[in-house]
């Protein structure tokens, strides 16, 4: 992903900034558990990632086009774990980590997997950003 790179859909936050807290887990089905989450333009948000499944998955915040760039930087990194970033982690199994990230516009921002086809085999959530 890109450090020190500007999001169209928010900025990496410190987590004592945070207005709550989101448990999030992966799943090998594939998928996440929440599916979906509504939050407001304005919120901080501190993620906590829990990998509940028995394989490498990621979770990475971005836009649909971030999400199709990520995808095939992924493929052609032939199943390598990437580094975390401002506003993705990669979890082994049992692993646990957390994200802030702070929400500036409104609309629709993805999380997804992009281990291993998991993203194309539905491994994306929907953060629905409202305007309250």
């Amino acid at each position: 992903m890109n450090h020190g790179a500007t999001f169209s859909f928010g900025e990496p936050a410190d987590a004592s900034d945070a207005d709550r807290t989101i448990e999030v887990a992966q799943l090998d089905t594939p998928g996440f558990d929440p599916a979906a989450i509504d939050v407001e333009v304005g919120e901080t948000v501190t993620f906590e990632v829990t990998n509940a499944g028995r394989t490498v998955h990621e979770f990475v915040l971005g836009d649909a086009a971030m999400q199709d760039q990520h995808e095939g930087a992924m493929g052609d990194a032939a199943g390598s774990m990437m580094a975390d970033e401002v506003n993705a982690v990669s979890l082994s199994p049992s692993e646990k980590k957390s994200l802030t990230w702070t929400f500036t516009e409104p609309g629709t921002v993805l999380y997804g997997c992009h281990v291993d086809g998991h993203y194309a085999g539905g491994m994306v959530g929907q953060i629905r950003v409202g305007n309250g």
